[in-house]
């Protein structure tokens, strides 16, 4: 490392909200995701004679709590287990677009929009009834059992919708702090569209789609390569934590310039040095000309 900082502007990346897949894993999910939008379309048309299409649009990731907080609000969610039940997943919509759908599937589409509104203006939002609700987890299963079947390895890829969530922004099924992959769909259906979002958890995604049978082509490979490097020439933000003290608010009230706050770190204990909130180092606290400095005693990964 050299001993002087790079004086141009530094580009801080925020681990917290990652991209979604590399660029591998990212093209295999493409070609499952083609291979879904056809069969599900296909299924579709078989029990409702409408044009209905769902395309995948882009994918990302967040923590949990992050996503949850983004979720529309008030929507539909359905727990969906895959990979041999290993894992489980969260399938959102918004309610009135399930609402939309089933008016669709029971050929009650002029009920969709609001009273005074036209064709392609405001979307109705009610609960469903348990008839609808129903049939809205009938298309559910129809997408599920699309996406399975049309998994890219020569065998169909084991997943199973099961309960319903029916307030999701409040869902338990993930830790907050779990890295989750969000894949954005778009559902068209006539003049209206509208988002349906399944949230995967991360790592596990990536290596199913990485242990797959489909095959990586040489410009994946270098896409691959190519990536490895940038993530090489990344830079992340450290920091050295000097200590911490507990003060009552009485004594932070009175607190004036001149004060000595003592913290409960030795000085005869390294300093704890963490990159993004992991503790990776520990260090002795020094200086380098004109700033202040640490050096490296020991590396805890």
């Amino acid at each position: 490392m050299s001993d002087s900082a790079v004086t141009t502007d530094p580009i801080i990346y925020d681990f917290k909200s990652p991209g979604g897949l590399a660029s591998d894993t990212g093209q295999q999910l493409k070609h499952w995701m083609n291979s879904f939008r056809n069969l599900f379309r296909e299924k579709w048309s078989a029990i409702v004679p409408s044009e209905l299409d769902v395309h995948l649009e882009n994918d990302t990731a967040f923590s949990f709590a992050v996503l949850k907080g983004r979720m529309p609000n008030p929507s539909l969610g359905f727990n969906v287990a895959f990979a041999e039940d290993q894992y489980e997943s969260l399938i959102v919509m918004e309610r009135k677009a399930a609402l939309a759908i089933v008016m669709e599937m029971t050929g009650d589409s002029s009920q969709l929009l609001q009273d005074g509104e036209t064709d392609g203006g405001e979307l109705e939002d009610r609960g469903l009834s348990t008839v609808e609700f129903s049939l809205f987890e009938m298309f559910i299963r129809e997408m599920v059992s699309s996406l399975s079947e049309s998994w890219v390895d020569q065998q169909s890829l084991f997943m199973e919708c099961r309960g319903c969530e029916e307030m999701p922004h409040r869902s338990r099924l993930y830790g907050p702090k779990t890295l989750m992959l969000s894949l954005n769909f778009t559902v068209r259906l006539g003049n209206h569209q509208f988002g349906l979002h399944w949230y995967v958890p991360q790592g596990a995604f990536n290596d199913l789609l990485s242990e797959s049978n489909f095959l990586v082509s040489e410009q994946q490979a270098e896409s691959r390569e190519a990536l490895i490097q940038h993530a090489n020439e990344m830079k992340v933000k450290l920091s050295v934590f000097l200590g911490n003290a507990e003060l009552s608010v009485a004594q932070i009230e009175q607190l004036s310039v001149g004060d000595v706050i003592v913290f409960d770190q030795k000085i005869t204990d390294p300093l704890a040095v963490t990159i993004e909130e992991q503790h990776k180092f520990k260090a002795w606290p020094g200086r380098h000309g004109n700033n202040q400095a640490i050096k490296i005693s020991e590396n805890l990964s």
